[in-house]
């Protein structure tokens, strides 16, 4: 079965998206009074079974590279598995050493990418946020279908930073190094260790200051990029045998870095939902370090599109989400009671439309539909 446009699926993965902002906001409600704990747990068991039970077949079904990854577990040929970061690697053989059942190795690797995505919400969510953004939080999450991989790679990622972010250097750091190992793309954001020691006490609470700030180096860092392809093309030193690595970073050789703004327009976005309310924002620690955050995942921009590292925009995604959390309600703060009402349906038709608009654009090239799960394939 080949992949095909699915309303049904398309409906679903809607659904899902709404389901999940609403279990966020239940979990944080102060009337239901339930336990995040038990919320949490709930939310990363249905995630994890969403993506075991779907069907995966050649032709792209359940993911462009799903299937792939499934021979790879059951078959551990040497010529393709040993293209594969060490730790993924040899966890992979770890698990085909236990046992030979595919949705075993689907659940510890989804079950790690849920929890990855959920460690670091339950670490900066409170209950003062708007939920609406969670909305989008089934969309990487969905992404993971096709790069399960790297993936994983950004749950590890986040956990170092939720690690970090505890003042628990040694681990935190440990973890975001170790995610390099699960999937190369990691390297560029463990820059932000130095970068988080450099700029920890700047003052990014003023949105002028902010945007100065930002403009000047994102301007060093795209020339920097483009030196660093310039270096890395002349010399060849991405040379392999199936030199995918060289033909991504070459991609953007011949291009505008403007004809990449549908990559960078949600950045763009916060940007300025930064800029204009950023003086709004509580002044708490956990907000800053969060700040500190988006603001290093805006300075990587230009640098990911012009070294064609694309799938790097997924590694602080839920992060932007939590930072859209924390401006939505300061957006709506002045308004009235009705008016608020009024705004946040209209921003949640926002981001629902953004999710359908994601979807929409990536279920072809990543294999997204149709989602069937496998007691009906």
């Amino acid at each position: 079965m080949a992949n095909y446009f699915s309303l049904p699926s398309f409906v679903l993965y809607v659904a899902v998206g709404c389901m999940c902002g609403l279990w966020m906001k239940l979990t944080y409600s102060k009337r239901l009074k339930a336990d995040p704990a038990a919320m949490y747990f709930g939310l990363w068991f249905f995630l994890t079974l969403f993506a075991v039970l779907r069907a995966v077949g050649p032709n792209g079904l359940g993911g462009m590279d799903a299937y792939g990854y499934d021979l790879i577990f059951r078959n551990l040929e040497a010529d393709r598995i040993d293209r594969m970061e060490p730790l993924f690697k040899y966890g992979t053989m770890l698990i085909r050493y236990v046992t030979s059942e595919v949705f075993v190795y689907r659940f510890v690797c989804y079950g790690a990418i849920a929890f990855g995505y959920l460690f670091f919400l339950k670490r900066f969510v409170v209950s003062e946020l708007s939920f609406i953004p969670f909305i989008l939080m089934v969309f990487p999450y969905l992404r993971s279908f096709n790069t399960m991989r790297n993936s994983v790679a950004i749950a590890v990622f986040v956990i170092g930073i939720v690690l970090f972010s505890e003042k628990k250097t040694l681990r935190g750091v440990a973890m975001m190094v170790a995610s390099f190992f699960f999937h190369r793309m990691s390297i560029i954001y463990i820059a932000f260790i130095p970068f988080y020691y450099m700029f920890r006490k700047s003052n990014f609470q003023n949105g002028k200051k902010l945007f100065v700030f930002l403009i000047c180096y994102l301007v060093l860092g795209y020339l920097a990029a483009r030196l660093l392809q310039d270096y890395i093309i002349a010399a060849n030193l991405l040379s392999s045998e199936d030199n995918s690595d060289m033909y991504y970073i070459s991609t953007s050789v011949n291009e505008n870095i403007f004809s990449r703004i549908p990559l960078m327009f949600q950045h763009i976005l916060l940007l300025g939902a930064m800029i204009c309310w950023n003086s709004r924002l509580p002044r708490t620690a956990d907000v800053n370090f969060l700040r500190l955050l988006i603001v290093f995942d805006i300075l990587i921009v230009p640098v990911s599109v012009v070294l064609g590292m694309w799938r790097s925009v997924e590694y602080f995604y839920i992060p932007r989400l939590v930072m859209w959390g924390y401006l939505i309600p300061c957006m709506v703060r002045p308004f009235t009671a009705k008016s608020k009402r009024i705004l946040e349906f209209g921003l949640f038709a926002v981001f629902v439309f953004w999710l359908c608009f994601r979807i929409a654009k990536e279920w072809e090239p990543a294999g997204l539909l149709p989602y069937v799960p496998i007691f009906l394939n």
